[in-house]
C-alpha cells in the first residue's frame, strides 16, 4: 500500500489545461475549438452546425452525463479536446435539472432562494465529472462562455466604469467556474485608436486572447503569459510552452 508520503511530489505534472474562453458573440469561439484535431464540441445553443468538426448536440444535461461517462469506457474514441459551447446556454438545462425532480416549473421559481444553490451543487457535480474525464482521458477541457457588461464602481474613487463578465447566472457560479478553471481568457478584439483632425478614431483590429485582469475584464493564468494571445489554440499551447512560472 502506497503511503502518502511516497505521494509527495517535487516536479510540476504535465497534464492537459482546463480553459475557460469568454467573449461576445461572433467574435471566434466556437471556430477556436472546432480547428484543433481531435477535439469534441458540445453544442449546447445550436451553433456549431455552420462548422466543419466532430460537434455533438445535446438538449438536457443527463446527455453531457451520458456523453462523460460513454467517453470514459469507449477510449478508443480519440480526444485531445472537450469543449462545452456554451457554458451559459449549459447553465439553462442545469437549471431544468434542479426543477424536474420538484413540482416547480422553473428553478428559480423554487421557494426561499433554495433554486440558485441547489444549481450550484449541480455545477459542482458537473465539474467534477469534468475533471475526471480529463484525467482519464488525459484530454483538455474547454468551456466557452458569452460576455456581458455591467456597471462597476469597485475602484477607490467609485468611479463608475464597464466590466465584461461571464454570462452567468447566480453570484457564486462565475466564480466557482473560474476557480476551477486553470487558464480564463477573455475574447475581444484589439482595438486601435489614432487622432485624426483633432478628434479620436478607433478601428477594430485582430481577434485576441486577453490573459491578463483589468478594471474592464477578468482574466487568470497558472503561468507568466504574455498579455494577448492570438485567437487560436496553437496560439495558447505555444504560449504556455514558452511561459515561465
Amino acid at each position: 500500500m502506497t503511503t502518502m508520503l511516497e505521494k509527495i511530489r517535487t516536479t510540476k505534472d504535465d497534464h492537459p489545461n482546463r480553459f475557460l474562453v469568454y467573449g461576445p458573440a461572433g467574435i471566434g469561439k466556437t471556430t477556436l475549438a472546432m480547428r484543433v484535431a481531435d477535439s469534441l464540441v458540445v453544442d449546447t445553443e445550436g451553433g456549431a452546425h455552420h462548422q466543419d468538426g466532430r460537434r455533438v448536440r445535446i438538449q438536457t444535461l443527463d446527455d453531457l452525463y451520458q456523453l462523460i461517462e460513454e467517453l470514459l469506457t469507449d477510449k478508443k474514441t480519440p480526444l485531445s479536446l472537450f469543449c462545452i459551447d456554451t457554458f451559459d446556454w449549459l447553465q439553462e438545462m442545469i437549471f431544468d435539472h434542479v426543477a424536474a425532480p420538484t413540482k416547480y416549473e422553473k428553478m428559480q421559481d423554487i421557494p426561499h432562494g433554495k433554486g440558485f444553490p441547489m444549481a450550484g451543487m449541480e455545477t459542482r457535480v458537473l465539474l467534477s465529472k469534468l475533471r475526471d474525464l480529463q484525467q482519464k482521458r488525459k484530454c483538455g477541457v474547454l468551456l466557452l462562455a458569452h460576455s456581458t457588461i455591467r456597471k462597476m464602481d469597485d475602484n477607490v474613487d467609485l468611479i463608475e466604469h464597464d466590466m465584461h463578465t461571464l454570462k452567468l447566472q447566480g453570484t457564486q457560479v462565475a466564480p466557482l467556474v473560474s476557480e476551477w478553471s486553470d487558464y480564463v481568457f477573455f475574447a475581444q478584439f484589439d482595438n486601435t485608436f489614432y487622432d485624426k483632425d483633432g478628434k479620436t478614431r478607433g478601428s477594430l483590429g485582430e481577434r485576441r486572447l486577453f490573459t491578463k485582469s483589468s478594471t474592464h475584464y477578468m482574466a487568470k493564468q497558472r503561468r507568466k503569459l504574455p498579455d494577448t494571445i492570438a485567437l487560436s489554440f496553437a496560439a495558447i499551447q505555444q504560449a504556455i510552452k514558452e511561459s515561465t512560472t
